[in-house]
């Protein structure tokens, strides 16, 4: 990028930034990272306002999301977060990115939170192939404090807990197991090969917990991947997998289709 290429960079950024719009929406308007936009504030001579940071006022998001959960969709979503979801640390942002082809997934999660920023789409190349994602995105302080007192921090990946009865109630547990399994499990239903298992990845402290919330201690164990040091509990037998997968799918109005289509094919005895 030129000089000049730069300044005219730097002269937009501010004066979006003088319509009151916040660095997060900057920097997906103009396409460019957080850290160009502040940098260019900064030499700018422009005072950065903590609250025009931290709030955006048309992006949709009610303050009120996931403040509780009190039914199945949002102990659904709050599972899919726990797997899968980013809660920044340094800033108010919350993400949702997941692989093409699990694109509707992502609208269901950018409609469920009423999200009116657009859903972006992530290209990356890798030994000469190229690997696309989409992401829903919104910042909220509220929403990431919620989050936070629900159990879903950000690093979470070491150090996640399972939810209590107080965060997510006995009735909608199930709910929740359905989104983390969405996000960081697998469904295997296979009467050809003789395969039935639910694999659940995770910490050890999360996976215990989810054990004993469940009553699984007479079907399932957990183990350790001494390479990668991750926990996985697997449930087997096919009688306990089906009995299971109906528990998991019993209200069911979000899941990723391509795992809701294996328990569809268990229930019809394929």
């Amino acid at each position: 990028m030129t000089k000049e290429e730069r300044e005219l960079r730097r002269n937009k950024v501010v004066e979006l930034y003088k319509e009151n719009k916040s660095i997060n929406q900057i920097s997906k308007e103009l396409n460019i990272s957080w850290d160009t936009v502040k940098r260019d504030l900064v030499k700018s001579g422009i005072d950065i306002i903590k609250k025009t940071n931290q709030f955006q006022s048309d992006n949709g998001i009610n303050n009120s999301l996931f403040s509780k959960i009190s039914d199945s969709n949002s102990a659904y979503w709050l599972g899919f977060l726990y797997a899968d979801g980013s809660i920044r640390k340094d800033r108010n942002e919350i993400s949702l990115e997941l692989q093409e082809k699990d694109i509707k997934t992502i609208e269901d999660f950018h409609s469920y939170c009423n999200n009116k920023n657009s859903i972006r789409k992530h290209i990356i190349k890798r030994n000469n192939k190229e690997y696309v994602s989409y992401v829903s995105s919104f910042s909220n302080k509220s929403v990431k404090e919620n989050l936070i007192k629900l159990g879903c921090t950000p690093k979470k990946s070491l150090t996640l807990q399972c939810p209590t009865e107080e965060q997510v109630p006995k009735q909608f547990f199930y709910d929740f197991i359905r989104g983390y399994i969405d996000g960081d499990g697998y469904i295997q239903y296979d009467t050809n090969k003789h395969r039935y298992r639910i694999i659940i990845l995770g910490t050890k402290e999360f996976l215990s917990g989810t054990m004993k919330r469940c009553g699984w201690f007479e079907y399932c164990s957990i183990s350790r991947d001494k390479k990668s040091n991750i926990y996985s509990l697997t449930i087997s037998n096919k009688e306990n997998v089906f009995h299971q997968l109906e528990k998991i799918y019993e209200n069911s109005q979000y899941h990723l289709d391509r795992k809701f289509e294996i328990y569809k094919k268990a229930k019809m005895g394929v």
